[in-house]
């Protein structure tokens, strides 16, 4: 934790490369096992990865969790590669026997000297291990990785609509509401056959496969294919949804709404539109709202590169 956080910033920026070409996901491992520490009510974890990470804690444990959208704690140095992250701390002690603490299962002794061996159950510990074991199992085998980027660009628009309502007209987001809109739509055909034009030639000399109709359908891409633009997607809207940095540093260690560089678009309604306060705020939201703008259609261009690769069998 020390730098907050200076391990894996300084591994974030060596690998940086890496991490963006070939990191599927980040899995944070903090406090498993704490004594007592049963109750497994709320986990962290991004919006593509949530249905992961609950069903996973539902199988071990039969628990229903809550996700929570993680912010900069616990070594969440890696979305500037447009990396998806889960879980963080897991396992809590049941209400009633808690301390206003954050790790050891919200033990009294978290982060002090009686933090020792007698602190921890290891059918507990058994337990969490196999959570974040199973969850990394999965992500590393599965012929379609299970995350969702379509969570992902819903979080993002909810939270635009509500800014765009707030700075009560005094910053356009439809720009981004509108591309973000279309990758919904564009990332829920993916999943499912689509009907082919019959100009589509490409499809028919393909040898398309057809429904029960009779009308030629674009095959659901392979794994491999969905695989990259799954990646791609996630790697676009990542660092505009969790970063007002950027890509390529760091930002402070404190909690963040979803696309946080445009967290002060309500402010705009409160200060004289004369006012150079106004005016370099914003300039600022602006820019922003151009990043969010160009990473949706970065995105946006994956998906309908896939849809139409589809149906050629690229």
């Amino acid at each position: 934790s020390n730098g907050r956080y200076a391990g894996s910033t300084w591994y974030c920026d060596r690998f940086w490369q890496d991490l963006h070409d070939h990191c599927v996901a980040y899995i944070n491992v903090d406090s498993p096992g704490a004594l007592g520490a049963t109750d497994y009510s709320v986990i962290t974890a991004a919006a593509e990865t949530a249905a992961l990470g609950v069903q996973v804690v539902q199988e071990l444990t039969g628990q229903r969790a809550r996700p929570e959208r993680p912010f900069r704690a616990g070594d969440q140095s890696f979305w500037g590669p447009g990396v998806s992250s889960l879980y963080m701390l897991l396992s809590n002690r049941p209400e009633g026997r808690r301390a206003a603490v954050g790790g050891s299962g919200m033990g009294w002794w978290w982060h002090t000297e009686e933090d020792t061996l007698d602190k921890v159950d290891r059918d507990v510990l058994l337990c969490d291990t196999r959570i974040y074991a199973r969850a990394a199992f999965r992500l590393a085998t599965a012929d379609v990785l299970p995350l969702q980027p379509d969570a992902l660009a819903a979080e993002m628009l909810d939270e635009l609509a509500s800014l765009h309502q707030r700075a009560a007209g005094h910053l356009d987001l439809f720009p981004a509401i509108t591309r973000l809109t279309e990758l919904r739509e564009a990332l829920s055909r993916v999943g499912s056959p689509q009907p082919v034009p019959e100009a589509d030639s490409c499809a028919a000399a393909a040898g398309t496969a057809r429904d029960d109709a009779g009308r030629a359908v674009r095959a659901r891409p392979d794994p491999d294919t969905l695989n990259r633009m799954i990646l791609q997607v996630i790697r676009a809207l990542t660092p505009v949804n969790y970063t007002v940095s950027g890509p390529y540093d760091h930002d402070p260690a404190i909690p963040a709404r979803p696309v946080p560089g445009l967290a002060d678009a309500p402010r705009l309604a409160a200060l004289p539109p004369d006012s150079d306060e106004y005016r370099f705020l914003r300039t600022r939201l602006i820019r922003q709202r151009n990043r969010v703008v160009a990473a949706a259609d970065r995105a946006l261009e994956a998906v309908r590169s896939t849809l139409g690769g589809a149906a050629c069998g690229a």
